[in-house]
């Protein structure tokens, strides 16, 4: 540099290959006065170039465990797309399902969006949950039952990839991603563009204001992502797929990846590749948390270094066997409790509690009793089982009637002391007996007796049966005569025979009458008469 030049400072960015004159580039060189050409057409002399070389700059460490991604992102810089809105009689929400066979943390969510509101810009996403893979939502939008979590997020324009934070655990099961607004907080609007790289296995569905319909679509970009792992301890180990493949070089070059963890057990199908298979050692309480690292080094050989904690839980509830069905039974065959048994994937000591709760029903002996099992493992995983028993008593009581009386003149006494009561068999609790006679009279004093007995239970269930007395009069009345009298001489040509004769009966009065025959010279006397002769 000759004196009283003047110095200029000019700062390239580039990953572009140059030639120089009279120079070589070295890896690392920072300020250099060297003379650049072919930078810009022609040639040209810059003194004191400092150059911002990104050759040999660090690999980029990501650990994603990316629970979905509905399609690879392509084509930013869209100004259109599917619309997300909500207005007067009319709305469109945007949904993809996703499923996950482990409990995962999520940390992120987020999708290729578009931005076409003035104003407030925002639009939520929500995690929902769905009633099966292919599912969905129930009740959502029109109430948030299903909604897991939600975060608002504001898209940009023309099109591009956002990703907003987003912290919640989903235990396995089936879900769906969507984007709307008019919910949460969220009033603006915005658009998904269809350009994406749809993924195998995508399934997009579209609110249209009035029901959830499939769409068709596969080209539509949700994602949602979790770095911190939560794992299911389903039993003494447990394994879950590892991701380091968001790891890049700016160069675009190879990586070479190395996994390790502090985690107790912890062991890599595959410890130098980008998507491991990690084996924890697991139980009940839940283990410490501890952490994954991953160290990515490029074909130069700079290292960059990352990690994330893994939280190792127990999130599977104790598995309730014989658990016995709903049942209605009358009230003298209500079942003793069942031998429901807990066992539990990491404790065997998961404890097991019984109660028994009964609501009255209409009557005494009904009611609905509800049994309950709950069971509890040391890392505080809750199953309950009941189970519901109404019981009714339909039911009546079995009576069965003394035997039929006779009772003869002049006992008078019908009454059961007499007669008997009858034998009543009543399957719950007691029954109230009573009866009504209906009299049939006969000749004199006697008559017959038609007892209708009834017994009815506490629930109004009844049964009779009839009993029939008879009072009866076979003993004739007694006859008492008195002395013969005669008035006359026995020399008289006439004479007076006075007859007499008395009649008593021990049920009643008697009609008495008598025929006595007298010869005498040979006229034939009827008693009860005066015969003169």
């Amino acid at each position: 540099m000759s004196s009283g030049t003047t110095v200029a400072t000019q700062v390239f960015t580039t990953n572009l290959a140059y030639s120089f004159a009279g120079l070589e580039s070295a890896a690392g060189f920072d300020e250099v006065l060297i003379d650049v050409t072919n930078i810009v057409s022609g040639a040209m002399r810059v003194d004191n170039v400092r150059f911002e070389s990104l050759v040999n700059q660090p690999p980029v460490c990501q650990i994603t465990n990316r629970a979905h991604e509905s399609a690879k992102l392509a084509n930013t810089g869209q100004l259109g797309g599917l619309s997300i809105f909500e207005g007067t009689g009319s709305s469109q929400f945007l949904g993809s399902r996703f499923s996950t066979t482990q409990t995962v943390q999520v940390t992120a969510i987020g999708g290729h969006l578009l931005c076409t509101a003035f104003g407030n810009q925002l639009i939520f996403g929500a995690i929902v949950s769905l009633p099966g893979p292919n599912g969905v939502p129930a009740t959502f939008p029109a109430d948030a039952t299903e909604v897991v979590a939600t975060a608002l997020l504001s898209p940009p324009t023309p099109s591009n990839e956002i990703s907003v934070p987003l912290s919640t655990i989903l235990p396995p099961g089936d879900y769906a991603l969507v984007f709307g607004t008019n919910r949460f907080g969220a009033t603006g609007q915005a658009s998904m563009p269809n350009v994406n790289i749809g993924t195998t296995g995508s399934s997009q569905i579209l609110w249209d204001g009035t029901t959830w319909i499939d769409i068709g679509q596969t080209n539509l970009r949700f994602t949602v992502e979790t770095i911190e792992l939560a794992v299911d301890s389903a039993s003494a180990t447990t394994t879950v797929s590892l991701d380091g493949s968001a790891s890049s070089d700016p160069e675009g070059g190879p990586l070479t990846f190395a996994w390790s963890s502090d985690c107790a057990g912890a062991s890599f199908d595959l410890p130098n590749a980008a998507t491991p298979n990690l084996t924890l050692a697991t139980g009940c309480p839940d283990p410490a948390a501890c952490n994954l690292f991953l160290t990515v080094t490029d074909a130069s050989g700079n290292a960059t270094s990352c990690s994330a904690p893994v939280s190792v839980q127990d999130l599977i509830a104790p598995t309730l066997s014989n658990v016995p069905a709903d049942a209605a039974v009358q009230c003298d065959a209500v079942p003793a409790p069942a031998s429901v048994t807990a066992t539990d994937n990491n404790d065997p000591s998961a404890t097991l509690t019984f109660t028994e709760t009964s609501a009255p029903g209409s009557c005494p002996n009904e009611f609905v009793l509800t049994r309950t099992w709950d069971a509890a493992d040391a890392c505080g995983n809750m199953a309950q089982a009941t189970q519901t028993i109404t019981v009714s008593d339909t039911t009546a009581p079995v009576i069965t009637c003394p035997a039929d009386a006779v009772i003869e003149c002049p006992a008078t006494d019908t009454s059961p002391t007499v007669t008997g009561s009858p034998v009543v068999v009543e399957n719950c609790g007691t029954a109230a007996v009573s009866s009504v006679d209906t009299t049939t009279p006969g000749c004199g004093s006697t008559l017959t007796i038609s007892r209708v007995w009834t017994a009815v239970d506490d629930c109004g269930n009844s049964a009779s049966c009839t009993q029939n007395i008879t009072l009866v009069d076979t003993t004739p009345p007694a006859v008492t005569c008195n002395p013969m009298s005669i008035a006359g001489d026995e020399y008289d040509d006439e004479s007076t025979l006075l007859i007499q004769f008395s009649a008593s009966d021990a049920c009643g009065p008697a009609t008495t009458s008598a025929v006595v025959d007298i010869t005498c010279q040979q006229v034939p006397v009827t008693a009860g008469q005066i015969i003169d002769f």
